[in-house]
């Protein structure tokens, strides 16, 4: 999940390695819904989440924070 409490954000990514599908880029596509947020000022390697810090079109600074929510999704049938 990518997630900006403060703004009300969050995106869910579900991941599948290596598949043979034709899918995008996990890194490229979380770096992408940061710079819809604003322009990216650090990516920082927390203790259980990356950390990104970005800046608004008015200059508001937020942190996303990039981290496991496997818990957080149950597949069901």
């Amino acid at each position: 999940m990518l997630l900006c409490h403060e703004l009300r954000y969050f995106t869910l990514f579900d991941y599948q390695s290596s598949l043979g599908l034709n899918l995008p880029n996990i890194e490229e596509e979380v770096i992408g819904c940061a710079h819809d947020i604003g322009s990216i000022l650090s990516v920082e390697e927390g203790e259980n989440a990356i950390e990104i810090w970005v800046k608004t079109e008015e200059d508001e600074v937020f942190v996303m924070y990039f981290f496991p929510y496997d818990r957080g999704v149950i597949k069901c049938q």
